[in-house]
């Protein structure tokens, strides 16, 4: 079983690279969400095992959404990739600012090596 991996981003750019990246990798990417709110509904869903999540968006912002994910899907390891955020937020297992992009691969077998597959 692959890894299943959600992508939540306002940008819809940034999401495809991502969804490209993550795909060539042999991961399972089982949605993109634009908000917080798209997010948690997908999650439910797909129970992913990883979701990448952007801080700064509309309807329901990354800390928000992370709090309502912790409860739902309590096993899904949360990268914070955020271009406004500096450093690790608490509601994260990790975090990647966008305009390093490239490392996110290296930073997934760091964060979750127990859930890639």
């Amino acid at each position: 079983m692959k890894t299943r991996v959600l992508i939540v981003d306002d940008d819809s750019g940034t999401r495809h690279l991502l969804a490209l990246m993550f795909s060539v990798e042999g991961f399972d990417v089982v949605g993109e969400a634009e908000n917080g709110l798209e997010a948690v509904r997908i999650a439910v869903e797909t129970q992913p095992d990883l979701i990448v999540l952007d801080y700064r968006m509309p309807v329901m912002r990354g800390d928000e959404a992370a709090r309502l994910l912790r409860a739902l899907v309590p096993d899904a390891r949360i990268i914070a990739f955020s271009s406004v955020l500096e450093s690790k937020p608490d509601w994260a297992d990790a975090f990647l600012n966008k305009e390093r992009v490239e490392e996110i691969m290296p930073l997934m077998t760091k964060v979750a090596p127990e859930v890639i597959r």
